[in-house]
């Protein structure tokens, strides 16, 4: 199997926006920062709704999960994450009820390693647009992410403001 990196930083920074996120510790540090002493927690309940555009189309291998040992045994780890692809009319309602492009379950040794989790990567082609649903953790009330980490490859981009109209003459 091919060797993919991670592609965090084909993320749009300024479209990331996480819904029930607690402002104390937003989705930047899950994902922007590299250790699991800052992390991103939920504010009312476990539920966590993520979303970003990438610059550019990319292909997904995978996705890891990281948070402190200590944070897995109290149960604030994501266990059930639902990923939809594509779909930026998506709301929370939406994520909870509707199918996801793959729902991933997440054990507590794979928070603690980080152990990256293999998507179907058919599915997970010419990706604009990701949505992250944390749908049920391992028990605490609210949810907390030390780190997310997406592997990956630049997808194939086509400029289209380049292509040029053919003459119609050219098709009889």
């Amino acid at each position: 199997m091919k060797n993919y990196t991670s592609i965090i930083d084909y993320i749009q920074r300024k479209s990331v926006e996480c819904l029930n996120e607690n402002s104390k510790f937003p989705i930047s540090n899950a994902l922007f920062q590299s250790n699991l002493e800052t992390y991103c927690s939920s504010l009312d309940d476990h539920e966590l709704f993520i979303r970003f555009y990438f610059t550019q189309p990319m292909r997904l291998s995978s996705i890891s999960f990281r948070l402190s040992e200590e944070d897995v045994k109290q149960g604030y780890g994501p266990k059930l994450v639902k990923l939809f692809v594509n779909c930026e009319s998506y709301s929370l309602y939406d994520a909870e009820s509707e199918d996801s492009t793959q729902e991933i379950k997440i054990s507590k040794s794979q928070l603690i390693t980080g152990e990256p989790i293999e998507l179907r990567f058919v599915k997970f082609q010419n990706v604009s647009f990701l949505q992250i649903y944390v749908s049920e953790n391992h028990g605490a009330e609210q949810t907390r992410i030390g780190r997310i980490n997406i592997y990956g490859e630049q997808g194939n981009y086509v400029d289209i403001t380049k292509w040029k109209a053919k003459d119609e003459s050219e098709h009889a």
